[in-house]
């Protein structure tokens, strides 16, 4: 298409090369594949497109950071979830939303151990969680304590994905900081900060530049213990819990929106590539 003269504009969803290699064993295959992949998804395409367009800032600036690269990152349409207040009735105290691996569950389930240790109610839900890794927790889970603190809900239409998150006091996220999530941004910290929720996260940089320390609260550490404190002080503290809650919601409702932030950039760079005028 490029050789018969279309504009081409190549949209870089994600560090491929990192990504598509993270659990690959065998050292020299993985670093043939992650230089196969960088060659031929990252850098040629970047180089013989028109344009390119990166979901962070953080991998437009690893990849391409030129005048042709584009970051435009795939924040909320403040339209799907519209504002239905406070849900007064928390029938969780923590809620993650998303698919998980056993790469993150073993931590997570970790997690919950400890919390459980210093609550001993505690109750957390797990949206959207495959059915293969929910069978792998519930063979590898730690202890009876830990089962039961869980609760897994199957993956819903988007429309009710909203009630569900208003139903717990806290959203949450973690990460490992390796090298192919320090350049992502994880979009449900977003669904659960408009939904009302504080929201405790692995520290991501590009997250890190968009909030403040009163907006939400990102922990900059691979052990679990700081996660399940940093939950638990939150817990104990609703006055702390509802300011950040409310700090985030107008973060996301204020700027980081779709129609504020990244919309705007998008139309520009399509007129600027047609020479779109009018």
């Amino acid at each position: 298409m490029k050789i018969l003269g279309y504009k081409m504009v190549w949209d870089v969803h994600e560090f491929y090369s990192e990504v598509q290699t993270a659990h690959m064993r065998c050292g020299p295959l993985r670093a043939i594949k992650r230089f196969l992949l960088n060659l031929f998804l990252e850098k040629l395409p970047c180089a013989l497109f028109d344009r390119s367009v990166f979901p962070t800032k953080a991998l437009r600036i690893t990849v391409r950071n030129n005048s042709d690269s584009l970051a435009c990152v795939n924040l909320l349409p403040l339209q799907v979830f519209p504002d239905a207040g406070q849900q007064p009735n928390k029938e969780y105290d923590l809620i993650f939303m998303g698919s998980m691996s056993p790469f993150r569950a073993g931590p997570f389930m970790k997690m919950i151990a400890l919390l459980s240790q210093q609550r001993p109610l505690f109750k957390a839900a797990l949206l959207g969680v495959p059915e293969a890794t929910q069978d792998w927790m519930r063979k590898n889970v730690p202890s009876n304590e830990v089962l039961q603190a869980m609760t897994f809900i199957p993956k819903v239409p988007h429309t009710e994905v909203a009630g569900i998150l208003r139903s717990a006091k806290i959203g949450f996220n973690y990460h490992p900081m390796e090298k192919r999530f320090q350049v992502a941004l994880p979009m449900k910290v977003y669904e659960y900060m408009v939904c009302g929720l504080p929201v405790v996260c692995s520290r991501f940089p590009e997250l890190a530049g968009q909030l403040s320390t009163e907006e939400m609260v990102l922990i900059d550490s691979d052990d679990q213990q700081d996660y399940a404190d940093a939950i638990s002080n939150l817990l104990n503290d609703p006055v702390r819990m509802q300011r950040i809650a409310l700090a985030g919601q107008a973060a996301v409702r204020e700027r980081l929106n779709w129609e504020a932030s990244e919309e705007p950039k998008l139309i520009s760079m399509y007129r600027e590539l047609l020479d779109y005028t009018k």
